[in-house]
């Protein structure tokens, strides 16, 4: 068993479904339902009572989930005592120019900054950990949840000398994930 089995062990007890839990994780049902069989293999116990609505925990699931969450916060706690004072920041390079160069909402002294382009985040993401990660793209990850959305302002101006502004180009940035 390991902290991915757990994770997975502990979206199907929340989502009450392997399809939920499936599709939250970005897997396979087929993938969900594997992890789930190998852990009640090796703790020789049925966790879930499937059915049409979903799944239900048993007794033994009950119990393997309180320890879930036990196991799960300790880990998480272990690793942030571990980094020391150094918080990571992943981070979508226009987003970088606005909330760390000019808003200076991150100090740059104390947080490690990762600048990747928009179409780059979600894979990053899937290879190393950060403690937050802020981008224009949504994406559902077992290690990160959404804590809040944001609105940027945006300026938009034109020369009084364009007579018709419709015919202009526009280009902000090659990223073709970027929203602007």
């Amino acid at each position: 068993m390991d902290f991915k089995g757990l994770h997975i062990f502990k979206t199907i007890y929340d989502l009450k479904s392997l399809n939920k839990a499936a599709k939250a994780l970005s897997y396979t049902q087929s993938n969900i339902t594997a992890h789930l069989k190998k852990i009640e293999h090796e703790l020789r116990a049925t966790l879930f009572i499937r059915g049409f609505d979903g799944v239900r925990p048993t007794e033994k699931g009950e119990q393997f989930y309180q320890f879930t969450l036990q196991t799960l916060a300790q880990f998480s706690q272990l690793k942030q005592s571990f980094k020391g004072k150094h918080s990571t920041l992943l981070i979508s390079e226009l987003l970088f120019q606005f909330l760390v160069t000019e808003m200076k909402k991150y100090c740059l002294e104390s947080t490690e900054i990762i600048i990747k382009r928009t179409s780059d985040i979600s894979n990053a993401i899937h290879h190393h950990y950060y403690d937050e990660v802020i981008t224009f793209e949504k994406f559902k990850h077992p290690d990160y949840l959404l804590t809040k959305t944001e609105n940027l302002p945006i300026a938009f101006l034109q020369s009084q000398s364009i007579e018709t502004p419709d015919l202009l180009p526009i280009f902000i940035n090659n990223d073709e994930h970027c929203p602007l």
